[in-house]
């Protein structure tokens, strides 16, 4: 699994479309003589430089945003930690490891499932005191449905990992994706009927 880019073809090709159809514009009047008011030809200059200025801009602030997020790349993780302190590689890597070896009890399949896609990890401090959390309530940790997105609560930032919500936050991702639910109650039902965090 590789570290998400800053450059991706889409955004190239979308954002950077209508400057080229602008660039093939300009290139064709003039070739054909066009005529026009003084000065016509930097109209379309302008138009595809603002294209293409739109693009870099958009490509700074994407690298500036990644920029915000450790990779750990064992398993795929970018975390933005804020000010907790983040864990070395192979404990990190650990705490992964031990969630998914809890987790291949009841889903043989949850390394495959957690290697599919990149997995997005917020720690936010004081999670579990704002209403304007993702959940709209005091949690520890909220998983986003359908996907690989967590944030996950700590108070100081020499929390341990082990003191925070993220094993169970990574176990939501595994079993949402591996069953399709995504109904926090029935994950907590299994979970204690597992004896999973």
């Amino acid at each position: 699994m590789k570290k998400p880019s800053w450059f991706r073809l889409i955004d190239l090709v979308s954002i950077t479309l209508g400057g080229f159809l602008t660039v093939g514009a300009l290139i064709y009047a003039l070739v054909n003589k066009a005529t026009g008011p003084a000065g016509w030809p930097w109209i379309f200059v302008a138009t595809a430089a603002a294209f293409f200025g739109i693009y870099l801009r958009f490509v700074w602030a994407r690298k500036k945003w990644l920029d915000t997020f450790r990779w750990y790349p064992a398993y795929g993780f970018m975390v933005q930690c804020e000010d907790w302190h983040p864990y070395s590689d192979i404990n990190f890597d650990n705490a992964v490891l031990a969630v998914i070896e809890a987790w291949s009890v009841v889903h043989p399949n949850a390394l495959d499932v957690l290697k599919r896609d990149i997995k997005w990890v917020w720690f936010k401090r004081d999670l579990n005191e704002t209403p304007l959390n993702p959940a709209h309530q005091k949690v520890k940790g909220v998983t986003i449905a359908g996907g690989y997105t967590m944030y996950v609560d700590y108070d100081k930032p020499d929390d341990a990992l082990s003191d925070t919500a993220f094993s169970h936050e990574l176990g939501h991702v595994i079993h949402g994706n591996v069953t399709g639910n995504w109904n926090q109650e029935d994950h907590h039902a299994f979970m204690a009927a597992h004896s999973l965090a």
